[in-house]
């Protein structure tokens, strides 16, 4: 018997200020994180660091390992994509999160946020230093929320949640995006 009830009642009773702070205070570096066992701090999450693999900037590690623990495998997609910058070809990795509609599979609906940072207007190097609690770690805590509520669920159509890194080059991760799925509906 299918059970319906208000959708913000649903989510509500999916999460809590608690929960949805703690995630920021995670990936700003507020608070530790343990990744694989090992506790570390996310002191930056610019991508130029996340994909150079610096102890200091293990964001994406990190997401992958807790939305692991909160979806299938097989519903997490990591999409590579290359953002040339004048100097060199960097490799930097969208994250893709499926839940595959019931009646429409091939309408998709889309939840995004940038879970890279940047710092602006101050003399922080972002290769040290990034928390970006406001750019964009309460998007990314919306968004591993949601996943918890969407994960006990079913849609009519298909639902992405969508990670993008280089958001702070020029929006790199959501037109890699677009480029790769532009026949998507």
């Amino acid at each position: 018997q299918v059970v319906s009830i208000p959708a913000a009642e649903y989510f509500n009773s999916h999460t809590s200020q608690e929960e949805y702070m703690s995630w920021i205070r995670k990936l700003s570096g507020a608070e530790p994180v343990t990744i694989d066992g090992q506790e570390t701090t996310i002191a930056t999450r610019y991508s130029y660091a996340m994909f150079a693999n610096q102890d200091n900037a293990k964001a994406e590690a990190f997401l992958l390992e807790q939305i692991g623990g909160i979806v299938p495998a097989s519903a997490i997609t990591v999409e590579p994509f290359t953002f040339a910058d004048g100097s060199s070809n960097n490799t930097w990795e969208n994250i893709v999160v499926t839940f595959p509609g019931q009646t429409n599979p091939d309408e998709q609906i889309l939840y995004t946020a940038h879970y890279d940072s940047c710092v602006a207007l101050t003399n922080d190097d972002p290769l040290v230093f990034a928390p970006g609690a406001n750019d964009n770690g309460t998007g990314v805590a919306a968004l591993m929320e949601a996943l918890k509520a969407f994960s006990k669920t079913t849609f009519d159509r298909t639902v992405k949640v969508v990670f993008f890194s280089g958001e702070e080059n020029f929006m790199q991760g959501s037109k890699a995006y677009i480029e790769a799925h532009s026949a998507d509906h």
